[in-house]
């Protein structure tokens, strides 16, 4: 263009003496406009402007499409600057600047297709994502109830509520077609999982109301236990039992109730200790005096007159008892020695009956009668057996007759 635009004609337009402003393109002259509040030179300069700015805003589309930054209306907006250079009201270099844009079309063409595209890959992700956000909220609505851990449960549901807000907004161009289906699916499985939390919390609150009650009883039966009585122990672990099968009244009713029922159990614990402290200390001389009975009972584990050790251990056995009662703990180390003794007793008994049992004295002399007939006959075959000198027969019947020889003597004790 030329330079000089303040002077009243140049080579792209003309001002007439009414102020009227003309430019000329290859297809002609044609008025742009009117300039009646000036000079001819301020009315040329006025539409040159206008042409200078409309070829800034052509540079800065060329550019932005060069470095592909023009949006996604490249195409609406090539049209648009298209349409502008054509109905100008501006005087410039018209025919250049239709040939400077028309030069870039096919690269408007590739941009459009990019980004078509790149909306299409766009639209598929969203739909994905939010298919997947649909698919992790249905999964969470098909467990069970009683199974949720329904804080962490309720967290993630607003989670998925939240990205599902995200991509609703970063991407408004979803079809309606695809997003009412997705969205009915998710609403669905929201309020079923809002349903069953509501059920399952009333569920808990209704149990923890009867745990409540159940375990405020058993805290009064607590209290109505003499903690002096020997059996208040038993009876308190038999409530313990109660409670811990009574359930969960909350997590803050529980900690002031067990506080109250525990209480009750440290005093009966705590008098049990003292009482046991005291049958301990009452214990010592009864135990001591046991000792000295079972000392000399234990005697009697190196005797064989049964009858004088029964009548000895009827005696340590009638001292042990009057000495006195003990608690078994306490004692039972002493009445496994005194059963020891007793058990000793009765095996010396044992014995003598079995050593004097006439049928099985009976029974043994017959044996030892035909054991030594053996013997006798295999004698008279070892003489006989040895002038034949059979070394082989000879060792065979020593052997014989050397283990009958045992047996008769092991019956004969």
């Amino acid at each position: 263009m030329d330079d000089n635009t303040t002077v009243p004609t140049n080579e792209w337009g003309r001002v007439d003496d009414e102020l009227n402003v003309y430019v000329i393109t290859k297809d002609g002259e044609r008025e742009v406009g009117q300039f009646p509040d000036g000079t001819k030179e301020e009315a040329l300069e006025f539409f040159s402007k206008r042409f200078t700015d409309l070829e800034a805003q052509v540079d800065v589309f060329i550019s932005r499409l060069e470095h592909k930054t023009v949006g996604r209306n490249v195409a609406k907006l090539y049209s648009e600057l298209q349409e502008a250079i054509t109905s100008a009201k501006a005087v410039g270099d018209l025919d250049s600047l239709t040939a400077k844009l028309a030069a870039v079309e096919p690269a408007v063409t590739e941009v459009t297709k990019e980004l078509r595209e790149a909306s299409k890959q766009a639209l598929q992700e969203t739909i994905q994502k939010r298919e997947e956000i649909v698919l992790a909220i249905e999964k969470l609505a098909q467990k069970d109830p009683k199974t949720v851990q329904w804080k962490q449960t309720t967290q993630k549901i607003n989670e998925l509520f939240d990205q599902w807000k995200a991509e609703q907004a970063a991407h408004r161009r979803v079809p309606s077609n695809i997003t009412d289906p997705l969205w009915k699916r998710f609403r669905a499985a929201k309020n079923q999982l809002e349903s069953s939390r509501k059920e399952f919390f009333s569920t808990m609150e209704a149990t923890q109301k009867l745990a409540r009650k159940a375990k405020q009883e058993l805290i009064e039966k607590a209290k109505a236990l003499d903690p002096s009585d020997t059996k208040a122990v038993v009876a308190y672990r038999n409530l313990l039992n109660d409670w811990k099968a009574a359930g969960r009244a909350g997590h803050k009713i529980d900690d002031e109730l067990w506080a109250q029922f525990n209480a009750v159990g440290d005093s009966i614990f705590t008098a049990k200790k003292d009482l046991d402290a005291q049958v301990e200390k009452a214990s010592e001389e009864i135990l001591a005096k046991r000792d000295e009975i079972l000392a000399s009972a234990e005697e009697l584990l190196t005797s064989k007159d049964v009858e004088d050790a029964k009548s000895k251990l009827r005696a340590f056995q009638s001292q042990f008892e009057k000495a006195g009662f003990v608690p078994r703990h306490l004692g039972k180390s002493q009445e496994q020695r005194l059963a020891k003794v007793e058990a000793y007793v009765r095996g010396l008994e044992q014995k003598l009956w079995n050593d004097s049992d006439p049928e099985k004295l009976e029974r043994a002399s017959s044996a030892a009668k035909q054991l030594e007939d053996t013997i006798a006959t295999l004698e008279a075959d070892l003489e006989s057996a040895k002038q034949g000198k059979d070394k082989k027969h000879i060792k065979e019947l020593e052997e014989a007759i050397s283990a009958r020889k045992l047996w008769l003597d092991a019956i004969s004790k």
